[in-house]
């Protein structure tokens, strides 16, 4: 037996068989309608006793975070270029860290502040790569971190909220009898469209930058989701290629009409017609692009005043954020937590070396599913400058 200490991806490969056999004997048990065997009960306690131990073999070999993250770093690397020489595939998924998972579930060993997975690891060609480097972009984008739209990941199945219809108490005499009534229910879904985008290199420029190309092209996949996003959710209209996924200002016929000159009452207006609907004010906030802002920051609120319309970043008692997506003259108002996203799945990243190995390229494809719901279409209005 050779004494050499294993390497981390092999203690996950083994993780992961474990886990693989365990769901096996989970799979027969279900479809027999049966206890664990004794052969299999005893197999079972095996396995999880390896697992803790990986586990624990995993725990001793970490080390501080700048260290660690130059260690995967290198190996990826390493791996990347060994399946380029070889002219094998190369896939990447990035899924969502779950320290707690037990045995039988998608397991991570998480290093520091990086995600190495365990399903298909090294062994089929899987680089560890960090869980923030696709996801956390999204974190930071314009809609979730300013606007405050709600955004969450990992989703899977329909992805719903419950309403129904509220109704009024009635006024009656002392021994009037009370007519029954019903609560209608409905609810309202989430549904959700494929984004996609492709990336190709050459292998001479991968090998030659020495993972920094690697570094750009994961940077730029992530930035290309969040433009997609942020462009779904503020177009006046379905963005091409959009099923189900579609922003509050898309098509609404909720809009209030503003003189080319425009004026404080214009902004009141578009919060009343909010408001009124029993809207709460908390996380309310008008978008527009940065033209339409430096526009309303040079007009006064009234003839002579030292005030604009737009100062210190706000309009009318509320933030202002910016997003060419919205187009000039336009002025979005709402509260965005009406608005959920949700990202269902996995995001995944394949590196192909095989479809354009003639050009000698390598296509670097990433794809997700993401989904909103406009929960309350009348907690969102449009506001439409004239031209001048």
């Amino acid at each position: 037996m050779s004494n050499k200490p294993r390497t981390v991806a092999e203690i996950c490969r083994e993780i992961n068989a474990n886990c693989d056999r365990i769901s096996e004997i989970a799979s027969a048990c279900e479809k027999e309608k049966r206890n664990r065997t004794e052969a299999e009960d005893a197999e079972y306690t095996s396995l999880v006793r390896s697992n803790d131990m990986n586990r624990m073999m995993l725990q001793s070999m970490q080390r501080p975070a700048n260290v660690q993250k130059t260690s995967v770093q290198r190996e990826s690397m390493r791996i990347l270029r060994e399946n380029l020489r070889a002219n094998r595939s190369t896939t990447v998924m990035l899924v969502r860290e779950d320290p707690g998972a037990s045995a039988g579930g998608t397991e991570s060993v998480s290093t520091g502040d990086e995600t190495v997975t365990t399903s298909d690891l090294l062994g089929s060609g899987i680089i560890p790569v960090q869980q923030q480097t696709l996801l956390k972009p999204l974190d930071e984008g314009l809609i979730f971190s300013k606007v405050g739209v709600p955004f969450r990941t990992g989703l899977a199945g329909d992805y719903f909220w419950p309403t129904y219809e509220g109704g009024e108490a009635t006024i009656n005499g002392e021994k009037d009898e009370l007519k029954a009534t019903k609560i209608p229910l409905s609810k309202l879904k989430a549904s959700y469209d494929r984004f996609g985008t492709m990336i190709v290199a050459t292998r001479e420029s991968l090998t030659q930058s020495v993972g920094l190309l690697q570094s750009i092209i994961n940077t730029e996949l992530s930035d290309r989701f969040v433009r997609a996003i942020n462009h779904v959710q503020f177009s006046l209209s379905k963005v091409t290629g959009a099923k189900n996924t579609e922003g509050p200002f898309s098509s609404t016929k909720n809009i209030v009409n503003i003189g080319a000159v425009p004026k404080l009452k214009d902004f009141t207006m578009m919060k009343a017609k909010v408001f009124a609907e029993g809207v709460p004010s908390d996380g309310c906030a008008f978008v527009m692009t940065e033209g339409t802002k430096a526009m309303l920051e040079a007009t006064p609120v009234d003839a002579g005043s030292g005030i604009m319309l737009v100062q210190n970043d706000h309009l009318a008692g509320f933030p202002v954020y910016c997003t060419h997506y919205i187009g000039d003259n336009n002025v979005g108002f709402g509260s965005f937590q009406n608005n959920p996203w949700g990202q269902f799945g996995q995001v995944s990243i394949i590196i192909d070396p095989y479809t354009e190995a003639s050009t000698n390229s390598v296509r670097f494809v990433a794809n997700a599913d993401f989904g909103d719901a406009v929960l309350r279409p009348e907690a969102f209005v449009l506001g439409k400058i004239a031209q001048a």
